[in-house]
């Protein structure tokens, strides 16, 4: 019999490298990233966005509430290297990078 993860028990996130609903300048770098990474969005007012980083299963493994036009500290030093995703929004509208953690 065969235990552990079958697909049906997880929520795979939108493979998408850059999904935008909404126009904006996002930078994340560096990327590939040895565990810390600076997210800085660019807009013309000064707005407040919530920045999840989700694993490739979907889970959320970090939350933080980001301002507009300053630059913010990813600190991602505790999870295993590979693939994850910042996922940024306002409202219902959203935009998605890939980060690499090597």
């Amino acid at each position: 019999m065969l235990s552990g993860v079958y697909a049906t028990d997880v929520n795979p996130v939108n493979l998408w490298d850059d999904v935008d609903s909404f126009n904006l300048s996002v930078s994340l770098y560096p990327n590939p990233s040895d565990g810390v990474a600076y997210l800085e969005i660019k807009s013309d007012d000064m707005e407040t966005f919530n920045v999840k980083v989700l694993n490739l299963i979907g889970q959320e493994v970090s939350f933080n509430q980001v301002q507009a036009n300053e630059r913010f500290q990813l600190d991602l030093r505790n999870m295993p290297s590979g693939v994850y995703f910042v996922q940024i929004e306002k409202g219902d509208e959203k935009t998605t990078k890939r980060l690499i953690i090597k």
